[in-house]
């Protein structure tokens, strides 16, 4: 049984602390579908870990300079939120169900479709070859080593001397710096 802690349809311009249960499937849906008070057609989302653990995620109304900050508890924590539900983006590929996972956790090889992000620093993102979703992995600002999974992966290392591996199917592969990578695979 899925648990819903909350909807968010409309630009808040605010922070909210966001708390899940003990059940292992809590989510949050964030909705943009069209609407008087709701949020305009331009609309970016980031997630990214915070040090102590939690999880902080924007969603920026940018027709409307709207930000809307939910902090979600570690994903340690018995009360994590192990799900988003994204509802009314542009692109359906973007709408459904997308699970979170701990930095190391993706041994679920089952997901179809993943977003990894790194965080502002020197990341280490190995997904194994079992992994054959489709993955997109941001590495961000510093000195990052990403390694796609089995299936389709695009890599982004962000600013800093990377090293991109590229395991399956690479569709994109770019370093986004402005010194020479350490090594790129494909």
């Amino acid at each position: 049984m899925t648990t819903a802690i909350t909807t968010i349809t409309t630009p808040l311009g605010t922070t909210q602390t966001l708390t899940g249960t003990s059940a292992k499937d809590d989510f949050f849906t964030f909705d943009s579908t069209s609407s008087s008070n709701g949020f305009s057609a331009s609309v970016t989302t980031d997630l990214s870990q915070n040090t102590d653990g939690t999880l902080t995620y924007k969603i920026l109304d940018v027709v409307k300079n709207i930000t809307t900050t939910l902090i979600l508890p570690s994903l340690t924590s018995p009360n994590a939120i192990e799900y988003i539900n994204r509802q009314g983006a542009t692109t359906a590929a973007s709408n459904g169900l997308f699970q979170i996972m701990a930095p190391g956790d993706y041994s679920n090889s089952t997901i179809s479709f993943m977003n990894v992000y790194g965080t502002t620093g020197s990341d280490t993102v190995k997904l194994p070859l079992s992994a054959t979703a489709t993955a997109n992995f941001w590495g961000g600002a510093g000195e990052d080593v990403i390694n796609g999974a089995g299936g389709t992966s695009s890599l982004y290392g962000g600013l800093g001397k990377n090293t991109l591996t590229g395991n399956g199917s690479i569709q994109v592969m770019s370093i986004n710096a402005p010194h020479e990578p350490v090594g790129v695979t494909a």
